[in-house]
């Protein structure tokens, strides 16, 4: 908040209950987020500069921040503006003059919500690990969000999370059945996150770092949110090396079978 008293109100009021850091604009509550990685950031809407609605968008861009729980405080003259920071992010907004006791109720509930939220993921985290399916998702621009192990045990090796090629092809190098690379702008993942539709049972080839290949067959399915708004996708995929190789040598046994009948009856 850029008003001095108002900053210092909060200040004590809330540090009764939580650590506090103040900051004395968006400029600084953003260099202070990205320093501290707060549970949550309680924000005026009306600043000069970078205002309450721009902190949020900054915040929601920023890969490390974008999960933060952000509380907007805004004057009931801009109600309107309020709900505009609800669709562009924000967690919750509080009108002024507010009391003490809701402001911290809501805080309160807001923390609650986040903490239910990473315990969750880290469940769901464990659960993955478990899985003896390679499992990974991206957010709605390509980028890796989630990555199991048994993805990184298929692939060789550990992709960089900003790695947007490597995310959108599905690993260091991924081929056609019939043998050419696929690239990344034309990939199954780049085409579920263009067009929303899945991706069931796509049979591809695997390129391991190391150079050595293996059969995989893809499923990928788009995410989306309460709104049905297009967020992201999630890939699974399975190594059927061996069942490919069991097919290709029954293949092989029948066509010799054939070839020998055919000798036996020219």
């Amino acid at each position: 908040d850029d008003n001095a008293d108002m900053r210092d109100y909060l200040a004590r009021m809330l540090g009764l209950y939580w650590h506090i850091i103040v900051a004395q604009n968006g400029e600084d509550a953003l260099t202070l987020a990205r320093q501290h990685r707060p549970d949550l950031v309680l924000a005026d809407v009306m600043m000069p500069g970078l205002d309450g609605f721009e902190l949020l968008r900054r915040l929601r861009d920023d890969d490390e921040l974008k999960t933060t729980s952000v509380v907007l405080v805004t004057a009931r003259a801009h109600e309107g503006a309020a709900i505009e920071g609800l669709l562009a992010g924000a967690d919750d907004y509080v009108a002024k003059p507010f009391a003490s006791r809701e402001l911290v109720a809501r805080i309160g509930a807001q923390l609650e919500l986040s903490r239910v939220r990473r315990h969750s993921e880290r469940r769901m985290r464990e659960l993955l690990a478990l899985m003896p399916v390679a499992v990974y998702s991206c957010d709605r621009d390509g980028r890796f969000e989630i990555v199991n192990q048994r993805a990184i045990e298929l692939w060789g090796a550990e992709p960089d999370r900003d790695d947007r090629a490597w995310a959108l092809r599905g690993g260091p190098q991924v081929l056609m059945p019939e043998g050419w690379a696929l690239e990344p702008e034309l990939a199954p993942m780049a085409a579920v996150l263009a067009h929303g539709e899945s991706i069931i049972d796509r049979e591809l080839i695997l390129v391991q770092a190391d150079g050595s290949r293996n059969d995989i067959v893809v499923n990928i399915r788009p995410l989306r949110d309460a709104n049905g708004v297009l967020i992201g996708a999630v890939s699974a995929f399975l190594d059927v090396s061996e069942r490919k190789r069991a097919e290709r040598v029954l293949q092989t046994i029948n066509e010799e079978l054939e070839r020998r009948v055919a000798e036996r009856t020219a």
